[in-house]
């Protein structure tokens, strides 16, 4: 079934005939909104990958006209975005935003490559259909028809699972090392604290060319990640990250708030969250600033992110799941960007179900007993407050 992706012991797919980028079309024709998609192979080492993305970029500006270019790096693409800076700066960027960003790593996929990924069928199939491998993939016809036999894409995905979840050492020693280990683009996706790790248990010689270019982004664009991102916008780029949660991870065991897919801790670079189902304590400390980064519904602390003032949380939205008027905000809006710039974009949102950002409102009900119970004295206070300046206004009119 993987075959037609396999990459041989240097990293370099086997098969030149499977592609699984499509053409990078460049126009001159750039209406409000229109987006040029990047498109690239994800098994390539990011930073290699990273070098085609600069190319494309110098063709566009080319073709336009323009000094420069907004980027928008999602998932993976945000590996991409960081290789990027690293090599090649920002100087060519009007703004960047990081959505749903895997620049830290995914656990997913730290625990898949170090064989300790929790062999549950839901959690292989799930994990199966995130990476979409053979659908992206140039497939002939004969393994097409294959396909088909055996009932479809979708079908043998759920038997893969179901096998894999009763025969993990079979899945591990059969498909991860020699197929998932040797694509160097995967590897950008590693945690980098898993990194040894990963290596050792699917067999990466030290010193070797794949092991050259699994380093190439970890020890440059992910050890340099939060350092370049403040230089593009230090230098007036602007610059936005986009986390959303909905659910738990893919591992129904960790309980983490994310996307579906990655955490939200990693996706907003350091946000403190809430376990999944579960609130932060709440603060009473209203003189602390801190405060002001606190999400209504009790779940985020964004005043440990890396951006505090530059990062949105989107309530229900899945992994990329994006409403792109805020994108367009970005692109091009003449001001600051930031948590207080545009009222219509706070730094806590949720998506409506016309895929719509909307600010995020408080739910009663999340909110402790104490803070029930002194709404009224509250209230009353207020009202006090408001007689007591209609007095003074009566009097100042005589």
């Amino acid at each position: 079934l993987f075959a037609p992706l396999k990459c041989d012991d240097y990293g370099v797919p086997v098969d030149k005939t499977i592609t699984l980028e499509r053409e990078n079309i460049v126009t001159a024709d750039q209406p409000y909104g229109k987006r040029n998609y990047f498109y690239y192979d994800f098994r390539q080492d990011v930073t290699q990958t990273a070098a085609d993305l600069n190319d494309y970029i110098n063709a566009i500006l080319t073709a336009t006209g323009k000094k420069t270019v907004a980027l928008i790096c999602s998932s993976m693409g945000t590996c991409v975005g960081a290789a990027y800076l690293e090599r090649f700066g920002s100087a060519k960027l009007s703004s960047l935003t990081f959505s749903s960003a895997a620049a830290l790593g995914l656990p997913l996929v730290s625990m898949l490559l170090s064989g300790t990924l929790p062999m549950t069928e839901s959690v292989l199939y799930d994990y199966l259909q995130s990476l979409n491998l053979l659908e992206k993939a140039n497939l002939s016809d004969a393994v097409k028809r294959t396909i088909d036999t055996f009932g479809g894409f979708d079908a043998i995905l759920r038997d893969l699972a179901h096998v894999a979840s009763k025969e993990k050492a079979t899945l591990f020693q059969g498909l991860v090392i020699p197929f998932t280990s040797k694509m160097p683009g995967l590897w950008s996706l590693v945690e980098s604290d898993a990194l040894d790790a990963c290596k050792a248990a699917t067999g990466v010689r030290p010193g070797s060319t794949l092991e050259r270019k699994i380093d190439n982004y970890q020890k440059f664009g992910r050890k340099h990640v939060i350092e370049n991102l403040r230089r593009v916008r230090d230098r007036g780029v602007k610059f936005a990250v986009l986390s959303n949660y909905t659910d738990t991870t893919t591992l129904p065991e960790d309980g983490l708030l994310s996307d579906g897919l990655i955490p939200a801790a990693l996706t907003s670079l350091g946000a403190t969250c809430a376990p999944f189902g579960e609130r932060l304590p709440f603060r009473f400390d209203t003189e602390s600033e801190a405060l002001d980064f606190h999400a209504p519904d009790g779940t985020i602390d964004a005043s440990s992110c890396a951006f505090p003032e530059n990062t949105w949380f989107v309530r229900g939205a899945a992994h990329t799941v994006t409403d792109a008027k805020f994108f367009q905000w970005i692109a091009y809006t003449g001001g600051d960007v930031n948590i207080d710039a545009n009222d219509a974009y706070p730094q806590f949102m949720e998506m409506t179900e016309n895929g719509v950002y909307v600010p995020q409102m408080i739910d009663p009900a999340l909110l402790p007993p104490e803070v029930l119970r002194s709404i009224p004295v509250i209230l009353a206070r207020i009202k006090e407050l408001l007689r007591h300046l209609g007095i003074l206004r009566k009097e100042r009119a005589a």
